[in-house]
């Protein structure tokens, strides 16, 4: 399923002064005069800087919030006045995040978030964390993200801050959504949500239908998700907020291409594309880049879409934000690849399946779900405190009876342990004998792992060269193709392409796979069904019923086993939905007893009309490699045409 990311913005300028981001003409002019009265206090003119700073060029001209930001900081500093340090520090924070200048704005909320220490400011700490927070993940380091915003959310829970919390939860739910953990994503952002229409918080309200639309249309609900965008566009037009006006645009664009109404799409991401390029917002822009691109893509305008795409890229490896890199990358790996560009396309699928395994690895992913169970531990365990005490209470009075019993049990203790020093005696010098065997099985052990890795390394190099020769074998083919003007001709080297290319992406998993005798099989479907719907459902949306439980089989029967997919797919996508705009693809598979498997695969389209037991080569293809799995194949008696594949298991 074709997953495309809209960059939800998590409120990070939202966190200073807990008030709505937006500009305040009118009080410009009134804050610079107040700043430079020398007869108001320093901290009321420091107040008035920063504030200065804040809403007169933030959006504008972020560079110079920064510079207005570090005079107040070292003013402040001058005069030993920690708090508007604290201020200055995180305005000059956000201004190197607007700047795409990451590295800096950790730099400054760390320095925030140790002044709020020492003074202890909580809600100062708790919101330079949050801040933090949101840097880490945009680099992708989830696991520190997650750290940060548990903590963030521990301090605002026991200050009973309710918007902060609102945040919290809305962060949280960010870094599920781009984890790909849509269902925890949904539960934050409701969570959020619901605070924020009851404190009647116009700009979270509006982030949190974002975010929710966000989830639907990564699930594919296509009408939720336009719906809860318009509600979030109506409330940022309303405050007038350009940098969510820009982000629910681009999102409704993405609905628009998703819709095939590509030039209402393109229009769409072109006005958001403006607005950010005005605020200077580099992650906007490269988000609403990468938008364009794949509207070039649908259209098979892949040129065009190379373009965009590396401009995307470039902006996003620029402000190191792992998401951004994963979808453009993404988007020119698909593009490379239909123009025949296989080196660039495998340089991009690479760095896609980097960055994508960076963000959702499986140690990262046990992390936050300890990071999570901490987080709920600490409640509980503040929540039992008061239990605890009054425990200790009555422990406590009953400590003067148990004296005398604690004695005796004492002088057992010390004859007891004479009697295990002597045990322990004899014990040592049995443990010395089975001490020196040890050794001698360990060093037998670690000569035997050294062989293994030797064996894998083999394995995998094996793997990279015959994926590397089938991409030639691919090439070759390719360019025969290319010799023929019959029709009937190139879509037979076009459908012996794709049979290469199913091999070929097997063993470039084996290779990148850590572990060579277990393949994510639901994955490796999922890539292929995805390149052959590019390939043949040109104008149409076909959605995906795969349904792939936890299968424990090896290349040697996920090879036949995915050819057989290649062609039944392939076979349904040029047939059973002739004159139809939406269809449905089924793939079932699921483990049954004494290591064989049962797999369900079809479609809901025309049916028999298509298929009129065709005896060219694909159904030859189905049946030998059925019979080499030891299989049985049997037509299901249900609308369209589906059938039921019994194989065993070979490896």
């Amino acid at each position: 399923m074709k997953i495309t990311y809209h960059l939800i913005t998590v409120g990070v300028f939202f966190l200073l002064f807990q008030q709505p981001i937006q500009a305040q003409n009118t009080k410009i002019d009134s804050l610079w005069a107040e700043w430079k009265d020398e007869t108001q206090h320093d901290t009321i003119r420091l107040d008035a800087l920063v504030n200065f700073a804040w809403d007169g060029y933030l959006y504008s001209h972020p560079d110079s919030t920064f510079y207005y930001a570090q005079i107040a900081y070292d003013y402040a500093k001058s005069k030993g006045l920690k708090k508007p340090m604290v201020w200055a520090s995180t305005a000059m924070g956000v201004s190197s995040w607007y700047q795409s200048n990451k590295d800096m704005s950790i730099t400054y909320f760390a320095e925030s978030a140790k002044i709020s220490e020492e003074i202890g400011d909580k809600s100062g700490l708790a919101s330079s964390l949050m801040n933090m927070a949101n840097i880490y993940a945009d680099q992708g380091n989830f696991v520190r993200a997650i750290e940060s915003h548990t903590r963030s959310l521990k301090i605002y829970e026991q200050l009973g801050e309710k918007l902060s919390m609102a945040n919290c939860y809305s962060n949280i739910g960010v870094i599920h959504h781009d984890r790909e953990n849509y269902k925890e994503a949904l539960r934050y952002f409701k969570k959020s949500l619901e605070i924020m229409e009851e404190e009647g918080e116009k700009l979270g309200v509006s982030r949190g239908y974002n975010n929710i639309g966000s989830v639907h249309e990564n699930l594919k609900n296509l009408k939720k998700a336009e719906y809860y965008y318009l509600k979030s566009l109506s409330i940022r037009e309303e405050l007038n907020s350009q940098y969510g006006i820009a982000q629910s645009l681009g999102n409704l664009g993405g609905i628009f291409r998703m819709q095939r109404k590509f030039e209402k799409a393109m229009e769409y991401h072109q006005k958001s594309l403006k607005i950010r390029q005005k605020l200077k917002n580099n992650q906007g822009i490269s988000s609403s880049l990468n938008a364009i691109a794949l509207n070039f893509i649908e259209q098979k305008k892949y040129r065009q879409a190379i373009v965009y795409g590396n401009r995307a890229l470039n902006l996003g490896q620029e402000a190191k934000t792992v998401v951004t890199i994963r979808e453009a990358s993404k988007s020119l790996h698909e593009a490379y690849k239909e123009i025949g560009e296989f080196e660039n396309a495998l340089k991009m699928y690479a760095l896609y399946t980097q960055t994508r395994d960076s963000i959702i690895s499986e140690k990262n992913q046990k992390e936050i779900i300890r990071q999570e169970f901490k987080y709920q531990y600490d409640k509980k365990k503040l929540a039992d405190s008061l239990v605890f005490i009054k425990q200790k209470e009555i422990e406590a009075l009953a400590y003067q009876n148990t004296l005398d019993k604690e004695l005796n049990i004492k002088r057992i203790l010390y004859a007891g342990l004479v009697f295990l020093f002597l045990l322990g005696f004899v014990f040592f010098r049995g443990y010395q004998r089975k001490k020196m065997v040890n050794k001698l099985v360990i060093a037998q052990r670690n000569e035997l792992v050294i062989k293994n890795d030797e064996k894998t390394a083999m394995l995998k190099e094996i793997h990279h060269r015959v994926k590397n020769n089938l991409q030639v074998v691919n090439s070759l083919l390719r360019l025969q193709s290319r010799e023929f003007e019959d029709e009937h001709a190139i879509s037979m080297f076009k459908e012996a392409q794709d049979r290469v290319l199913s091999m070929a992406l097997l063993h470039e998993k084996m290779y990148r796979s850590d572990d060579l005798k277990h393949i994510d099989v639901k994955d490796h479907i999922n890539l292929l069904v995805e390149d052959l719907i590019k390939s043949y459902a040109v104008g149409k949306v076909i959605n995906l019923d795969i349904n792939i439980e936890d299968l424990d089989i090896g290349i040697q029967t996920l090879v036949p086993l995915g050819l057989i997919i290649n062609e039944m797919i392939s076979n349904a996508l040029k047939y059973a939905f002739k004159n139809k705009n939406m269809g449905e693809i089924i793939i079932h598979i699921k483990p049954l007893k004494n290591d064989l498997y049962e797999m369900i695969i079809g479609d809901d389209g025309v049916g028999l009309k298509y298929e009129q037991k065709s005896k060219g080569i694909g159904t030859k293809l189905i049946q030998i490699f059925t019979k080499q799995l030891n299989g049985t194949l049997e037509r299901l008696d249900q609308p369209g045409t589906v059938f039921k594949l019994i194989f065993e298991k070979l490896d």
